[in-house]
């Protein structure tokens, strides 16, 4: 046997036990397969052959790594050992744009955007798995351990999830999937229907595309009643035996699909989330369990996007008309220094700064003035002072993330107009309106204000405000729990 043949062989072998099996190994292997009879690779194995053990391995990440750039996927590989370069190649063929940015969001820390739970399951079987959040829906060959197609869900408007009124309903009928919206229990709108079928067709040129409808017609009560007919959803904390072991530290659907098994009993289907240790990303799991044995099986999902190419967003800040006013120095000290603008508590300590702005797309101060004292060149200012994390879809603003208190805040009046020194926070329980008396001064009025004031109402002010100011093309806000707001 020639050399090069034996050493081909051989990294087949190691290649079979790294994780990925079946179709979707057999498939990646037969590329590197071609990599490595390609001149490049074949003068690589020569220089490698007297390199001892660990070579097979070593060797296999090289060939890989060929592999990679050649189809033009080599996004952060580096990083990786080899069995989570497998799961790239087996699920990075060629991804449209479209396709990629809702993978990414229903992997990450978007999951948490709109509700505690993880995606929907739409349906499960031994050919498919269908999933649906707020930033699309994943179809998923389980017979291959791949991704086989997406739809993404803003561009039909039909993406509430985590709602008050509205809501957005799915029906799975063979290769056709409906989409509409209800709002109050009725439906209204439009439904639009999608061919899974065409996924298969994709997938056979090596293509994950963002599926677009092949239907579109006004929504009538027929499609909601059998929707109801043909539902099968129960709460999945309620029905999954020893639940609170089972989900500890993961993020769970909130409705389990059931779904009969061949010996006649039920068995119940949920997405299950777990974090990956020091990433925002999160693992895919189906949980699977028999109702009569209260047996449980899990199945790894083999879903990733590329992290390349990422759009860098860079809003423009948030600001005020009046430059020298007040509260433009409060939002330069949200921007400049938010150490002092997280404040210190009444006879305590300095608060944890908590702004990681690179977790958000965009981050903006939430600044609602109550009352104002002016002593001197000293300025005293009653109000509320939070900030607001967003994750964006579209033409639609998410909360992600909030912080902040009811607070006064101390400025001094310059030449060049005012600068924030501290801002002191009230303790808690009974000390809270007590605190803030004793801070800002006797003022019922101002101190009562403060209190009933609603932050909400200020961050779509203010976001109003922002959307104007900077030109920008969102018209939607969606605060969690509630249905969206328009910013127009």
């Amino acid at each position: 046997m020639k050399h090069g043949q034996m050493n081909k062989n051989q990294i087949k072998k190691a290649f079979s036990l790294l994780e990925p099996s079946g179709q979707v190994r057999e498939d990646i292997w037969n590329k590197i397969e071609k990599q490595i009879d390609e001149p490049t690779v074949g003068r690589m194995i020569e220089s490698e052959k007297n390199k001892g053990k660990g070579y097979y391995r070593k060797f296999f990440l090289k060939a890989a790594a060929v592999f990679v750039s050649v189809i033009g996927i080599l996004g952060a590989i580096d990083r990786m050992n080899g069995g989570k370069m497998m799961e790239v190649l087996a699920n990075f063929w060629k991804m449209d744009k479209n396709s990629q940015h809702v993978v990414q969001k229903m992997t990450d820390y978007h999951v948490k955007v709109d509700t505690a739970y993880a995606p929907e399951l739409l349906e499960d079987t031994e050919e498919r798995i269908i999933l649906a959040g707020t930033f699309g829906v994943v179809i998923y060959d389980q017979e291959r351990g791949q991704v086989e197609g997406t739809i993404d869900l803003d561009k039909i408007q039909s993406n509430f999830f985590g709602t008050e009124t509205l809501k957005t309903r799915f029906i799975v009928d063979g290769d056709n999937l409906y989409i509409y919206n209800c709002q109050e229990g009725k439906p209204y709108g439009k439904y639009y229907r999608y061919d899974l079928g065409m996924c298969k067709g994709n997938l056979k040129k090596k293509e994950i595309s963002s599926l677009s409808p092949v239907e579109t017609k006004k929504v009538t009560e027929n499609l909601e009643k059998q929707r109801k007919k043909s539902q099968r959803y129960k709460t999945t904390w309620e029905q999954f035996s020893n639940a609170e072991k089972i989900f500890e530290g993961k993020i769970y659907s909130e409705k389990c699909l059931r779904t009969k098994v061949k010996n006649g009993g039920i068995q119940n289907s949920c997405l299950v989330l777990k974090k990956n240790a020091g990433t925002s990303k999160y693992q895919m799991y189906i949980y699977r369990q028999n109702q009569n044995t209260k047996k449980i099986t899990k199945d790894k999902l083999y879903v990733f996007a590329i992290e390349s190419d990422a759009e860098e967003k860079n809003y423009p800040k948030y600001y005020v008309e009046d430059k020298n006013s007040v509260k433009q120095a409060l939002i330069n000290c949200f921007y400049e220094n938010p150490k002092v603008y997280a404040g210190s508590v009444y006879h305590g300590k300095n608060i944890e700064s908590t702004l990681p702005e690179k977790q958000y797309e965009l981050v903006l101060p939430i600044i609602q003035i109550t009352g104002i004292k002016k002593q001197g060149d000293t300025v005293k200012i009653i109000g509320t002072f939070y900030w607001y994390g967003f994750v964006t879809s579209g033409k639609t603003l998410y909360e992600s993330d909030a912080d902040g208190n009811r607070a006064v805040a101390y400025l001094k009046e310059t030449k060049d107009g005012y600068k924030v020194e501290k801002i002191i926070c009230p303790r808690g329980g009974g000390y809270y309106r007590k605190d803030l008396e004793q801070i800002y001064g006797k003022d019922d009025v101002a101190v009562q204000k403060t209190l009933d004031m609603d932050v909400e109402s200020g961050v779509v002010e203010t976001l109003k405000e922002y959307v104007k100011q900077n030109q920008q093309k969102f018209v939607y806000y969606k605060a969690f729990g509630r249905d969206p707001q328009n910013l127009k």
